[in-house]
């Protein structure tokens, strides 16, 4: 069977570690042509039963009874490790509908399953009547930030690429086929950034374990990504932008890019037909000068290195940012606050550091990528390219 896989494209900058999935999740229940929330099957044996199910991967596993209450329906809560850390969950209500649903994970994963806002996910799924379930992907980000997971273990970085999802996937289903003797008539997956990253793995590798998913602005390209992130943290770097030069930038794209569909509206319809040059199209600082009206010569020579994206020899090694994104780039790429660490560049960090050096160098500096000649560096990485 293939899996149905619907991606959403939102405009974002790639890579952000931002799950926007519980926003969107069952949002036209109602006006659904399937009635999904009739929910009328019943558990087949006690939940605290499930504590003695026997799984290949199975570490550790619990079952408990959970109460309703005015958010969350009565549901059995299974949770556990797979071997060798992979931390799961599947929550199963008690009138169900025959469905599965399983979100995935933003940036490096290793979120709590208590996490509020996938608890805010899992209770909208059980109030429908669907068994719901999660994983951290084999790891604690709490203990383990970032991508340093892999120092504990290198095996991590496997079940993080993508064996966490597809092991939690199918134990998860046969625990729920388990609890009520009756198999599961449809899996479907939700999520977003990373998430997406891991839907679009399991259609590819695992096409059995979802009938349908939905991939939101997918991480798809973590190679890619890096460089980016990386030629992006340079330019910015040697010349930084303030939240008032940025509003600047993006007030100047609009105005010139947004009557090029024949109707101003505030909206962009094509970037790529829009000329647009920082250097000719922003007012330039005078010498000297670095207020918020103005860009620097330096400051203009990096948001065009920013739109033009990395090269090297030349040649283009991944998109840049269009003109008209200007808006998502405080805090992914410009520090929301002093001495924060920008997403896209913590991310990179991250991945260049732990995931693409074999072994792992804590302490690289990604601004000391050559993008000439380091390209070996990342093309000879597995993991990095999952």
């Amino acid at each position: 069977m293939r899996a149905a896989v619907a991606i959403a494209v939102v405009a974002l900058a790639p890579g952000v570690g931002i799950s926007f999935a519980h926003a969107q999740a069952f949002a036209d229940a109602k006006s659904s042509p399937v009635d999904y929330s009739a929910a009328r099957i019943q558990p087949q044996k006690p939940c605290e039963a499930l504590a003695r199910y026997q799984g290949r991967e199975i570490a550790e596993i619990h079952a408990a009874t959970i109460a309703g209450n005015e958010v969350t329906p009565a549901h059995c809560r299974v949770t556990g490790i797979l071997s060798p850390e992979i931390a799961f969950e599947v929550s199963l209500p008690s009138n169900w509908n025959g469905r599965f649903y399983m979100i995935g994970n933003g940036g490096h994963a290793g979120d709590s399953l208590e996490d509020p806002g996938r608890a805010s996910q899992r209770n909208g799924a059980l109030q429908l009547g669907f068994a719901f379930a999660q994983t951290n992907t084999g790891h604690d980000a709490r203990k383990e930030p970032g991508a340093t997971f892999v120092l504990s273990n290198p095996q991590k970085a496997i079940d993080y690429a993508y064996r966490a999802v597809h092991l939690t996937a199918v134990t998860a289903k046969d625990i729920t086929a388990q609890y009520y003797a009756k198999p599961v008539a449809h899996a479907y997956w939700n999520s977003c950034s990373n998430g997406g990253r891991q839907g679009l793995i399991e259609a590819q590798r695992y096409p059995q374990d979802f009938d349908g998913l939905v991939v939101n602005a997918p991480w798809t390209d973590q190679t890619g990504f890096t460089i980016g992130a990386m030629w992006n943290q340079k330019a910015l770097s040697a010349a930084p932008l303030t939240s008032a030069k940025l509003a600047l930038l993006a007030d100047k794209v609009m105005g010139k890019c947004d009557v090029l569909d024949g109707l101003k509206d505030g909206l962009i319809d094509d970037p790529r037909k829009c000329d647009f040059d920082a250097r000719r199209d922003v007012p330039a600082c005078p010498a000297g000068d670095d207020g918020p009206g103005c860009l620097t010569s330096a400051q203009a020579e990096a948001v065009m290195k920013v739109y033009g994206g990395p090269r090297a020899g030349g040649k283009p090694l991944f998109p840049g940012y269009m003109p008209g994104s200007e808006a998502s780039w405080m805090g992914v790429m410009v520090a929301a606050q002093p001495d924060a660490k920008p997403a896209d560049f913590n991310l990179a960090e991250g991945t260049m550091r732990f995931l693409v050096h074999v072994p792992p160098q804590p302490d690289y500096d990604t601004r000391s990528f050559d993008f000439d000649h380091d390209q070996a560096i990342i093309k000879s990485n597995k993991i990095a390219r999952c």
